[in-house]
């Protein structure tokens, strides 16, 4: 089994990181705890990524409020990086945005609300490293755009009308659906969908309890996420300097 990093951002967090540890020694699993913000010592974060990531094999990653510690874990890391929201203002909800909804090409694989134990979990399976396909559940063209995704990174999958016990999952969940929404099989990466969404329907999202999920209609992140899993390192690297070029090209053409 790989090491974990748990990553908090700050001692207020402790009451979910304790949680996390408590489910990681309990399953035996190999781990390091440290406590770093995005914000306030950004350099120190740079530093540790830089100098140690290479040893840990999934990132457990969680923050309050403008909840960025995943993301900028993610965006420095090819391995997957598993979002804890911690509640603070509004329930949560800011956390949960601030860690679900990545832009394209970056995951945050993000639990619900404070579930701390569901991110150790995840973890445990990840690291275990026994996962050695994708299984993309077919379901419009959200499926179609999770295929094409991978199939640029060369990564294999299958489509396929079930979930799969010794696979990597993905699913797609109508956003008014998550609450009724059942445990998945082998590691399922859910991504919530919808055709129109307004700004009250982010609180549906504060129905996820259990699993892993990506941003609504992020099916090329749950693509990517899914790759991370299976130790696509280089395959992401390829796909994020791809996207990297597209921003200094603006970046050259807003200059003049």
């Amino acid at each position: 089994m790989g090491r974990i990093l748990v990553l908090f951002a700050s001692k207020s967090n402790r009451q979910a990181y304790e949680r996390a540890v408590s489910e990681l020694k309990e399953r035996g699993a190999e781990f390091d705890i440290r406590i770093l913000s995005a914000h306030k010592t950004s350099e120190e974060l740079g530093k540790l990524l830089a100098e140690e990531g290479h040893k840990y094999s999934v990132i457990i990653a969680g923050a309050g409020l403008a909840a960025h510690l995943a993301g900028a874990v993610a965006a420095r890391m090819t391995v997957p990086v598993i979002g804890v929201p911690c509640p603070d203002n509004f329930d949560g909800l800011d956390a949960l945005l601030s860690t679900l909804q990545m832009p394209p090409g970056v995951p945050v694989l993000t639990v619900g609300v404070g579930m701390a134990e569901e991110a150790a979990e995840a973890a445990i399976e990840i690291a275990k490293n026994e996962k050695r396909e994708i299984y993309i559940k077919v379901r419009s063209g959200h499926a179609e755009k999770a295929a094409d995704t991978l199939a640029k990174m060369k990564v294999r999958y299958e489509l396929s009308y079930a979930l799969h016990d010794e696979a990597v999952n993905i699913r797609f969940i109508d956003l008014g659906e998550i609450s009724s929404c059942e445990d998945g099989k082998g590691i399922t990466i859910n991504c919530p969908i919808a055709t129109e969404a307004r700004a009250s329907d982010a609180l549906k999202l504060l129905d996820i309890k259990k699993g892993v999920w990506v941003g609504l209609n992020r099916a090329e992140n749950a693509a990517i996420a899914a790759a991370q899993i299976l130790g696509k390192g280089l395959e992401v690297k390829e796909q994020r300097w791809e996207a990297a070029q597209a921003v200094l090209k603006a970046d050259e053409e807003a200059k003049g």
